[in-house]
């Protein structure tokens, strides 16, 4: 883990109030979802992302710190923990492709995983 990056909409701020309370809570999980993987391999959950995913908690829900919803997601993620790990591996597999074939790659932004790739990790497991 560490140094990959996520894409994500955020929901903007005047529709947050207005969100199902179903739809708040996978969202709530998902934003915690970086510190709950992070505790789940045995590492804390620090460093810009995590902070970042901590302020966007804080939008959504104030009341809960990120280290509670991500309590309630590590179990989720060691019932499903061959999907964690392909998730790992798959973008890390990518990266290390992508250095051996180009020594000079440029700083940015480089998709390693994407939509279609993502529903072939959840069907094969």
């Amino acid at each position: 883990m560490g140094n990959f990056a996520t894409l994500s909409v955020e929901p903007p701020d005047e529709a947050i109030p207005k969100m199902p309370s179903d739809a708040r809570s996978m969202y709530m999980l998902f934003v915690a979802g970086g510190v709950a993987g992070q505790k789940f391999v045995g590492r804390e959950g620090t460093g810009e992302g995590a902070n970042a995913d901590r302020r966007e908690l804080a939008r959504i829900n104030p009341q809960q710190t990120i280290e509670e919803l991500a309590a309630m997601a590590v179990p989720l993620i060691h019932k499903r923990r061959r999907v964690f790990r392909r998730l790992m591996s798959v973008p890390r597999e990518r990266y290390v492709t992508r250095i051996q074939k180009n020594r000079d790659i440029q700083t940015g932004r480089h998709n390693l995983l994407n939509e279609q790739d993502l529903d072939a990790i959840f069907a094969e497991n």
